[in-house]
């Protein structure tokens, strides 16, 4: 009976110690939700972009996510904009290191793929073929009607790292582009911040046309 019971104490003091460990980042907000906006560059297949917008978005976890945050970064104004990219860590696992929270892809998904991907013009959508008839407007029209590509991550690791109000990451994706049949790499590098500013800019960027989703609602 004795050994049960320091079992069960030793289990109980192991797993507060993650609540407390997964609490920590949350500290300056009562242990709310922290939304941040951050300005993201990278490229793509090599081919760099920059002046993306990520909304980042840092909450407790819920009941029965082994990951003592839940860590979601999507696209604004809107979550398919092309160079946007999507991550949750409910479909990934999560490492806490101090003031940086590391997800990556599992190596095996049994039940579903994970909802990480990202958005960009397949170069076969910018062919004159499948776009327009005037041959002088051929790149710019494709831009504006061709639809952003989904990929869904293969491999990813997301990196962020928080200091006060700001924060920092990095995120690489690997994946297949089922229109152009071929792999394609994306790599993105992001900063940003919160304050009292943050939630004025999400609701304009709401009348844009995006739409945020709270945790919990997805």
């Amino acid at each position: 009976m004795r050994w049960r019971f320091a079992l069960v104490v030793t289990m109980l003091v192991l797993n507060m110690t993650t609540i407390v460990k997964g609490g920590d980042l949350l500290v300056s907000s009562g242990g709310q939700e922290i939304k941040y906006i951050a300005t993201l560059s990278g490229s793509i297949n090599g081919n760099p972009f920059d002046k993306a917008k990520v909304l980042v978005r840092l909450a407790p976890s819920s009941l029965g996510d082994p990951n003592p945050y839940l860590l979601i970064v999507e696209g604004l104004p809107e979550k398919n904009a092309e160079h946007a990219f999507f991550w949750t860590s409910r479909d990934t696992t999560m490492e806490v290191l101090d003031q940086t929270i590391i997800c990556r892809t599992r190596a095996r998904y049994t039940r579903k793929q994970p909802d990480v991907h990202f958005f960009y013009i397949s170069p076969i959508l910018l062919q004159v073929e499948h776009v327009t008839h005037r041959e002088e407007e051929n790149l710019e029209l494709a831009r504006q009607t061709a639809l952003p590509t989904k990929v869904f991550a293969q491999i990813g690791e997301l990196k962020v790292t928080f200091t006060g109000t700001q924060i920092v990451g990095s995120v690489r994706i690997k994946g297949y582009d089922f229109v152009e049949n071929a792999y394609v790499e994306y790599y993105g590098k992001f900063s940003g911040h919160t304050d009292a500013f943050v939630k004025p800019k999400l609701e304009k960027l709401k009348k844009i046309g995006t739409f945020i989703v709270e945790p919990g609602g997805e």
